[in-house]
């Protein structure tokens, strides 16, 4: 009974997101995709925070309707439902225009200038013509009904340029002789006008400060609004916030300085336009590596060009240590090239690109006979061991040398932090298998490694990147038939970051890929190796549900696949409303709920997918009740309501 009722009073509301042109014109240069959401922040559980546009972001507790701050940055996703890192919350980046010293803002007072007992109840958040707007309940002792706060939050440009912070207040349901008041402090301000109301504002205290050779002032106050109507109140900020963060070193950043320096190389401004101060700096380590580090560790070549891309864009693990990527889907393939050419172009050393495979001499090989396709088994049989800390290249192992793990690896895909799992330093990795040649022609295999690794197919080796290195490649193109080709790879990591990645580029094909899964196979013949072991590694399974499908059922049931080919959600929770449309959440760093029509026809290609609503905290269960939609985040439980 007690969990029950604490379900029920958790209850909040939250309102669809809507697609629609009308909500969304002029304003699609949001920073962030999921530009509201929920979570912790900064330690703080329960927060709201809006990315309104580059120049502002905005948090609020939602448990008291105060605003947190308002800063000039950015937010760093950490932890598991961003990086798979357990314990850490996401923190915010940049410097504050202004922190609320107010933990609860809201009051409310009767025409003898008593102050009433309020008790405070968030309502959650909706969406209007393109804009956000908080919903908030003031419970007033002695009244008969609540009154009601609606808070659209906006952010703007001055004619000269300066950022604003738009908040627009509209009332409902105050009686007569009821005022409702919000103490607020501001900061970044010059003058008292750089504030705005159309509401009735008295100031309790003004501080004069010198901040970089500029005169401004920190004010504290209390907005009295106007009953039952709408209150404007907008602050015109200074460029520059003030007030330091303390999460992350503050102060003006390397882009910052640069931006203000003069012409600047493409790839930079969209740096300064992106989220990649979050986590780094040009010269110094901060949460990832600095740009200069990164453009020593790798060459100015094309191949790495299109490596780093890929890697911003998908995100994951780096070669710099446990820390993840944030994936960045929404960037263009010529913007990241452009980013990454900048960096890539601080190593002022002379670089010497090392020959491509299209350079050297083409190998022409034949594919081994008499294996039966019954015989083969999807993927690589590896075997780990443990090496010296001293080992400065790929060691010779025994043919009788005992493993310390061994199994079978789907395929060698970019493997590197944490997909190595217990393998963190002085191990080696030899893998052997064939791959599987559907159609002739010239195919140039590559190999990338930190550190060392040697590749052998057939019964030559073919590309020897050995030796303590970062990730670095070597590739070979061969002439190739339809079958199978015997391979070997052997790999060694001492200290520092591990890589490991086996690709290769199809005849007629213009990029590498990963060699994929149908393409890597093993006899089963060899499998009696394999017994008493297992490997520690990321994708040694094909465990339904973990990138891989489910395959069989009992024989009483049917199955077919219920989503459209492109829509590969992490699923959180799954219900149907009456008229069969299936409601999923999903357990990633945009917190959505989408809804899939047709998902019984067996017809992928009649299947619809529409996201409905983003920004939960890790939505994990959903129930549907008479078709209304609740959602269980993390914090509490939510209502969706559709309101178009």
């Amino acid at each position: 009974m007690r969990l029950h009722k604490l379900l029920i009073i958790t209850i909040l509301y939250l309102t669809l997101f809507s697609c629609n042109k009308k909500e969304t014109t002029g304003f699609t240069n949001r920073p962030l995709d999921h530009w509201v959401f929920r979570s912790v922040l900064d330690l703080n559980p329960r927060m709201i925070t809006l990315a309104l546009n580059k120049d502002i972001w905005v948090s609020y507790h939602a448990e008291t309707g105060a605003l947190y701050k308002a800063w000039k940055g950015s937010v760093y996703f950490d932890g598991a439902v961003y990086t798979t890192a357990h314990g850490p919350q996401p923190i915010s980046i940049g410097n504050s225009y202004v922190e609320n010293k107010y933990k609860n803002p809201w009051f409310v007072t009767n025409d003898a200038g008593d102050t009433l007992t309020t008790i405070f109840d968030y309502k959650g958040h909706r969406f209007i013509n393109g804009k956000a707007e908080l919903m908030y309940q003031l419970n007033v002792d002695k009244l008969a009904n609540p009154i009601f706060v609606f808070e659209e939050i906006e952010a703007s440009t001055s004619a000269s340029g300066s950022p604003v912070l738009e908040r627009k207040f509209t009332l409902t349901d105050v009686p007569d002789g009821i005022k409702v008041h919000l103490k607020f402090n501001l900061s970044s301000i010059v003058v008292e006008n750089n504030i705005s109301t159309d509401g009735k504002v008295s100031y309790s205290n003004k501080e004069d400060i010198k901040y970089d050779n500029l005169n401004v002032i920190n004010v504290d106050g209390v907005l009295t609004l106007n009953n039952n109507g709408l209150t404007k109140f907008n602050t015109t900020f200074i460029p520059t916030p003030t007030i330091i963060n303390k999460n992350i070193a503050g102060g003006v950043s390397e882009e910052e300085k640069e931006e203000n320096s003069g012409a600047l190389p493409e790839g930079l401004k969209l740096i300064a336009k992106s989220d990649c101060r979050t986590c780094h700096n040009k010269t110094l380590q901060t949460i990832g590596p600095s740009y200069t580090a990164i453009a020593k560790r790798y060459k100015n070549t094309e191949e790495n060009i299109a490596l780093l891309s890929g890697k911003i864009k998908k995100g994951g693990f780096g070669i710099w240590g446990e820390q993840a990527m944030t994936p960045h889907p929404d960037l263009d393939e010529e913007e990241l090239n452009q980013m990454v050419v900048y960096v890539l172009s601080l190593d002022n050393d002379e670089e010497q690109a090392e020959p491509s495979a299209t350079e050297t001499n083409t190998l022409t090989m034949s594919p081994v006979s008499g294996l039966k396709e019954e015989d083969m088994l999807p993927g690589s049989i590896v075997k780990a061991f443990t090496i010296p800390s001293t080992s400065q290249k790929v060691p010779v192992i025994n043919s009788g040398q005992k493993p310390k793990y061994a199994g079978v690896l789907q395929n060698f895909d970019n493997l590197s932090g944490g997909d190595f799992k217990d393998l963190k330093e002085n191990f080696a990795l030899v893998g052997t298998g064939y791959v599987k040649i559907d159609t002739a022609g010239t195919y140039t295999f590559q190999i990338w490694s930190d550190d060392g690794s040697i590749v052998y197919i057939g019964d030559k080796k073919v590309m020897d990147n050995d030796g303590p290195h970062g990730a670095e490649y070597k590739d070979v193109s061969i002439r190739m038939t339809k079958g199978y080709y015997p391979f070997k790879i052997d790999y060694y990591q001492g200290g520092g970051g591990a890589f490991l990645s086996f690709n290769w580029k199809k005849p007629g094909d213009k990029e590498y890929e990963v060699i994929p899964t149908f393409s890597i196979f093993h006899n089963k013949a060899d499998q009696d190796i394999l017994r008493d072991f297992k490997l520690p590694m990321a994708n040694v399974s094909k465990v339904p549900g973990d990138q891989y499908p489910l395959l069989d059922v009992h024989p009483s049931f049917d199955l077919y696949q219920a989503r459209p080919n492109s829509f590969k959600p992490k699923v959180g929770g799954m219900d149907f409303k009456s008229d069969g449309r299936l409601i999923v959440s999903t357990w990633d760093a945009a917190g959505s709920v989408f809804i899939l029509d047709n998902v019984a026809s067996g017809d992928t290609t009649k299947m619809t997918v529409k996201r409905i609503a983003f920004g939960l905290a890790e939505p994990l269960g959903v129930k549907v009740v008479n078709d209304t939609i609740y959602i269980m985040q993390k914090h509490e439980i939510t209502r969706l309501i559709d309101t178009d």
